[in-house]
């Protein structure tokens, strides 16, 4: 099985365009991920922190909504699937 050389592109950030490249020590590189089939380099995740941490703090107050409202009315939600099951 063939394996990628070191300093070889792997692809380019869809958002900022940066060269992400094989074994770099760069910020760029070192922590760039694969999400729905796009490269995203580590300065743009990086840059994207502050704003994941305001949604998911959001998200998490209006789980509690949800989930008082669901209780009153007989039911819970399931963490791991996110679906209402019946209260037994």
């Amino acid at each position: 099985m063939r394996g990628l050389h070191k300093d070889s592109v792997l692809g380019k950030c869809s958002f900022c365009s940066d060269k992400i490249v094989e074994g770099s020590d760069h910020l760029v590189s070192k922590h760039a991920k694969v999400t729905y089939g796009k490269w995203l380099c580590g300065r743009c995740l990086i840059s994207m922190k502050d704003v994941v941490d305001e949604v998911s703090q959001d998200w998490k107050q209006e789980h509690k909504v949800l989930n008082k409202t669901a209780r009153k009315n007989g039911f819970k939600i399931n963490i791991s699937t996110g679906k209402l099951e019946v209260v037994e």
